[in-house]
């Protein structure tokens, strides 16, 4: 029988085939792609905060990386398109039937809850019911992604602005206006535009309007209503403006006068004869329907709600009980103003051309400095001034103790401000041209620098600078030795704690903050310097006197060495220190070192006993 043989080729090759899975399970296993990041993600904000399908959000924070790959997002739990991604951003597209909810974001399986999105359906128009009608016709529109309130709806027939009546969820009431004729509904929400089915005008026959003249006043205006088969009978004419009923002066069969009723608002005006009902164009009632807030002080900003406004600001003359008041925006229905100076408790009158609207009473509150904070502090330091009634229009001229002081920021509630420099103990006044007031008193905090201990000393010596009035914020305060700064180690009103600095020169020592800069007593900046010492030799215990300058008496930081053996120190002046050879001390250079500055006086000989 033949002997088989295998050959070494082929166990090498079955070799490595099997040794493949194995080594795609420890690589992958080894693999970091699916481990935490090294720093885990977080969300700042979402910018957008709402929005409709198809809008790209930024998604702000840290810990995102780069890898777009490894980041994923949902939005109410549907998960949405990233765009792009980088450290601290991540471009993602809101998707179709996200809904309300909050933004999550996963980084290689790491993930954190962000701020809520506000979901904004597209807008859509399915169907109109009825599909046509004659002007006053009350037509549903149904759809999607209406706003609820009704001012954000804007309907139009054939592209002439239609009368909201309601909004539902999905349904909107809307009159066909007058006179719209054959064409498309459309709907606007914000930048949004959509248009939907064709409605067919039918143009009423019979009792008709054509016009009303003029189309714009206000309760007590008369308007002539043009039109045909009216009543001769002035009783037999029922005239509404926006559903309420006015009083009919005059009538002919083509033409009605009629007295726009108290209470009425923007809307259409209807005739009604012998049951048969007409309505015809929109009829805008000028005047005031809200104010916003009621209550207030000078140099408050008001926002007045109503009909009819000039859309320039300067057209619209407000007054506050008489006194005349800054428009500062204006459109149709809204008002930007702030209350004037010398305003009192009143009515509220807007005037727009020859039209004239009365208001609501606004409440004028007074003026007043509740307090300063803090109530005591440096020259140049910040103040903050709270109060009411500060007129944000023109700024105040404010003092201390009869001082100006530097306006930094105003607002109707907080004036800030800079101490001046010179400023005194005393009352903080706030001035405008027709009114002062004034506030408690404002304490300052004068400096001084009494003293320093020691009066000198080498580079790096610790002092301690004695006075009063120092800012216990250190890292508001620059203290100085002749021009050089110096480390601050700690500081209360009345002390200071320092190092002499590398550097320092004789001269003042001095203080800064802010624009402030005081000056204190001179401080001597010593130079160390070895003289002699006396003997240069002994044996162990011998008593050795060093002779110099810049020596510290407090011993802080001195240090004598006899070949690197440390010295007992007997005593110390700037001018003389005296040891005494310590127990293993060899012949060798004798040092000092005073403040981590070194002085070589020699060499000493140790003698034996």
């Amino acid at each position: 029988m033949k002997k088989k043989t295998t050959h070494p080729f082929w166990s090498l090759a079955v070799t490595v085939i099997l040794s493949i899975p194995l080594f795609v399970f420890l690589f992958q296993g080894c693999s970091r792609k699916d481990e935490p990041p090294l720093i885990p993600p977080t969300i700042s904000s979402i910018d957008p905060d709402h929005g409709m399908p198809g809008t790209e959000i930024k998604i702000s924070g840290t810990g995102f990386g780069t890898d777009i790959d490894q980041v994923s997002v949902t939005i109410n739990g549907v998960p949405a398109v990233v765009k792009s991604v980088t450290e601290t951003q991540i471009v993602v597209v809101i998707p179709e039937d996200a809904g309300s909810g909050p933004v999550k974001v996963t980084v290689n399986g790491v993930t954190v809850t962000g701020p809520s999105l506000a979901f904004q359906e597209k807008l859509t128009i399915k169907d109109i019911q009825p599909k046509e009608g004659t002007t006053g016709t009350l037509v549903a529109i149904i759809g999607k992604g209406f706003s609820a309130k009704a001012a954000d709806d804007v309907v139009t027939f054939n592209g002439k602005t239609a009368i909201l009546k309601s909004v539902k969820k999905d349904t909107l009431y809307a009159e066909v206006p007058f006179q719209a004729g054959d064409g498309a509904v459309g709907l606007a929400v914000g930048n949004q535009l959509v248009t939907g089915p064709f409605f067919d005008f039918i143009e009423a026959t019979g009792l008709t309007i054509s016009a009303v003249n003029p189309m714009t006043g206000v309760a007590g205006t008369q308007v002539t209503i043009f039109g045909s088969q009216f009543s001769g009978h002035v009783a037999q004419n029922i005239v509404k403006f926006n559903g309420v009923a006015a009083t009919v002066t005059s009538a002919t069969t083509l033409q009605l006068k009629a007295t726009v009723p108290a209470g009425a608002t923007s809307g259409s005006v209807s005739v009604e004869v012998a049951g048969q009902r007409v309505t015809g164009p929109l009829f805008t009632v000028f005047g005031i329907s809200q104010l916003a807030p009621a209550v207030g002080t000078p140099g408050t900003v008001v926002t007045i709600n109503g009909d009819a406004f000039s859309l320039v600001p300067s057209g619209n003359t407000v007054l506050f009980n008489g006194a005349l008041a800054t428009v500062t925006s204006a459109s149709a229905k809204q008002l930007l103003v702030v209350v004037p100076l010398g305003a009192t408790t009143g009515a509220v009158t807007v005037q727009v051309g020859n039209l004239m609207a009365t208001g609501p009473t606004f409440t004028v509150s007074p003026s007043a400095i509740s307090d300063i904070s803090p109530s005591r502090g440096f020259p140049d330091s910040d103040v903050t001034i709270n109060g009411q009634g500060f007129d944000t229009q023109n700024a105040p001229l404010v003092k201390f103790n009869g001082l100006a002081a530097e306006v930094r920021k105003l607002s109707s509630t907080q004036i800030k401000v800079t101490v001046p420099t010179t400023a005194t103990t005393g009352y903080v006044t706030v001035e405008y041209s027709v009114r002062l007031l004034s506030g408690p008193i404002f304490t300052v905090i004068q400096t001084n620098m009494a003293s320093i201990q020691p009066a000198s000393g080498l580079a790096g010596t610790t002092v301690t600078i004695n006075g009063a009035g120092f800012n216990t914020d250190v890292s508001q305060v620059v203290l100085k030795f002749n021009g050089v700064p110096a480390v601050i180690q700690s500081i209360t009103e009345t002390q200071i704690v320092a190092t002499v600095p590398h550097g320092a020169k004789t001269g003042n020592i001095s203080l800064k903050y802010g624009k402030r800069e005081i000056y204190g007593p001179v401080f001597t900046v010593q130079q160390l310097s070895l003289a002699s010492f006396a003997p240069t030799s002994g044996r162990v215990g011998t008593t050795v006197t060093l002779t110099g300058t810049g020596f510290d008496p407090t011993l802080v930081g001195t240090l004598v060495t006899f070949n690197g053996v440390s010295a007992t120190v007997v005593s110390a002046t700037s001018t003389e220190i005296v040891v005494t050879v310590p127990a293993l001390a060899v012949t060798g250079d004798l040092v000092l070192t005073v403040n981590g500055f070194q002085m070589n006086g020699g060499t000493f000989t140790v003698t034996p006993p």
